[in-house]
């Protein structure tokens, strides 16, 4: 049985991190660069959904190539078990598929909030998803992912 401070830590916010989901290679330019700090990684959906149901993270960025099938599925069951950002990490030819899910709905709630085309260096994500990362000005207007690509 565990007390409730531990239960409070093993279901506390998580505000600094984002689940990232997939190969961080096909994502990433510099994969190395990946700070524990800021990410936890998963190799596979089930990995992911599990973490999302113990933790509470700033956003779960998924590389589409990591879900090769069933990737409006799987977006479900991780928006079934948590309320955080779903950015889709996707490569240059998987932009309309990405398209797709930021404009499907699940239950009220868009399956995808936004879309990232990779590779990029892992800061560049933080800092797009987690205003209080980095040196941002605070009257600097808070750009969506998709501008300018």
């Amino acid at each position: 049985m565990t007390s409730g401070a531990d239960e409070q830590v093993a279901h506390g916010p998580d505000r600094g991190k984002i689940l990232l989901i997939g190969d961080v290679g096909s994502a990433f330019l510099d994969a190395k660069a990946v700070a524990r700090e800021r990410y936890e990684v998963c190799a596979n959906v089930a990995e992911a959904i599990d973490a999302a149901s113990k933790n509470s993270f700033a956003a779960v960025a998924v590389v589409i190539s990591a879900i090769p099938t069933r990737l409006s599925a799987s977006l479900k069951g991780l928006r079934d078990r948590c309320d955080a950002k779903i950015i889709l990490l996707a490569q240059m030819y998987e932009e309309p598929a990405a398209i797709q899910l930021v404009n499907s709905a699940y239950n009220g709630v868009k399956l995808a909030n936004d879309y990232l085309i990779c590779p990029v260096q892992p800061d560049e994500l933080y800092e797009s998803v987690a205003p209080w990362a980095g040196n941002r000005d605070e009257n600097q207007k808070p750009r969506a992912l998709g501008d300018g690509r």
